[in-house]
């Protein structure tokens, strides 16, 4: 395999690299969750339900020059117990202020893409070629989502789960920025409309990356994914419109 200091560099014709990502997220949630058999949403703030929660997510990348096809997702999940100052409701339980509510929430996500480099650039000048290197990459995919939630009032109880799948479009920035340091910024949008069954999401990712050694680094930044998920019209509506948003650390390894 040849040898490169930069993950921009390009490999030989017919060869694939392969990029390894474990990381862990610390994201809090923020948003409202709607059940069926209720007629109003219960705002996550409220309750301070919004701790950040570790919540391991992972990337895995096959190369090939300028194609690149990925895969990866996250699991997050919170129980926690929760007061809020102002009466709510959901799906029935009615939940007076003051009063202790217990809320479990479970959303795992998977996706799977693919990428083409449109620019792979060097700034720098000829004695220095990896010093300052920028590449642009478009992807496209799918991405699915699985959602349970749980809501106890002292012994009244109420849940749901429900799942979607959506196309998504993306693009990813990638830039040395100085000797074994990287830059990556990347974001896409899903959509899908399907009747009373919906869903839609924005997702950014901004890190820096260093690789003391050729095949070993890790990478820090941040991750903030919006999902606005439904299912069903009126009474029988169950939905959740907010976000994950935290700081994130992940080791790097490629081969």
């Amino acid at each position: 395999m040849e040898q490169t200091d930069s993950p921009l560099e390009e490999k030989t014709i017919g060869e694939w690299t392969l990029q390894f990502e474990p990381a862990i997220w610390a994201p809090g949630l923020a948003g409202d969750v709607r059940l069926p058999g209720g007629t109003a949403s219960l705002d996550t703030g409220d309750f301070d339900f919004d701790d950040p929660q570790i919540t391991p997510f992972g990337e895995i990348h096959f190369r090939q020059n300028r194609l690149t096809i990925s895969a990866s997702g996250f699991g997050f999940s919170l129980d926690e117990t929760g007061v809020s100052g102002t009466p709510s409701a959901v799906d029935g339980l009615v939940i007076p202020a003051g009063t202790a509510t217990g809320m479990k929430f479970d959303l795992y996500s998977a996706q799977a893409t693919g990428a083409w480099r449109i620019v792979d650039y060097t700034l720098s000048p000829d004695d220095a070629p990896d010093s300052v290197r920028f590449a642009f990459d478009v992807y496209g995919g799918i991405r699915g989502y699985d959602l349970n939630t749980r809501f106890t009032v002292g012994g009244a109880g109420a849940q749901e789960s429900d799942g979607w799948v959506e196309p998504i479009i993306g693009a990813r920035f990638t830039m040395d920025i100085i000797d074994q340091f990287t830059l990556d910024l990347a974001l896409d949008g899903g959509w899908m409309p399907f009747g009373d069954h919906e869903s839609s999401s924005f997702d950014i990712t901004v890190g820096i990356q260093w690789r003391p050694v050729e095949h070993f680094g890790a990478q820090f930044g941040w991750r903030q994914i919006v999902l606005d998920l439904s299912d069903g019209d009126g009474a029988d509506e169950f939905s959740f419109d907010g976000s994950l948003a935290g700081i994130y650390g992940s080791i790097v390894i490629r081969f």
